[in-house]
């Protein structure tokens, strides 16, 4: 019996592992993505990523939520749009279908304009959270489109 969970807990491990290499790998996608293409075309090749690939609906969400905060430190121009992206990715893998990337935007004093995203899971802000969230005003919410 010992030898049985030792062997869940390593292949728990691994997975995990895994899932961060993906994570790693995700970031860098969408961030070379966004450099180099229009903004609908990296949101229709996000789509499609979200469809296939490994599921990883054992882990919990805000603990992917806390990896991909803290890889994306490591990718240059690790932006909330590139975190919300990837995040809503995995998520949508692991079955949650109603993760929707926001985009807002608010004009601030000394600055002229200031655009942020972040991903909502049924009213639950799980990345991107900032101070000041109600000064933005929604700029539209994504879902990924269900097959």
């Amino acid at each position: 019996m010992k030898a049985r969970d030792s062997h869940h807990r390593i292949r728990g491990y691994l997975r995990r592992v895994i899932l961060l290499f993906i994570i790693a790998a995700l970031l860098a996608r969408v961030r070379i993505s966004l450099w180099r293409m229009p903004y609908a075309r990296v949101r229709e090749r996000v789509d499609r990523l979200a469809r296939r690939g490994p599921r990883f609906s054992d882990v919990p969400p805000m603990w992917i939520a806390g990896w991909v905060e803290r890889l994306a430190r490591l990718v240059p121009a690790g932006t909330c749009l590139v975190k919300a992206l990837v995040l809503q990715v995995l998520l949508v893998r692991g079955g949650l279908h109603s993760a929707e990337v926001v985009i807002a935007a608010r004009f601030k004093p000394g600055r002229k304009f200031d655009a942020h995203a972040w991903v909502e899971h049924r009213g639950r802000i799980l990345i991107g959270r900032v101070d000041d969230m109600e000064s933005y005003k929604v700029l539209r919410r994504e879902k990924v489109p269900v097959e």
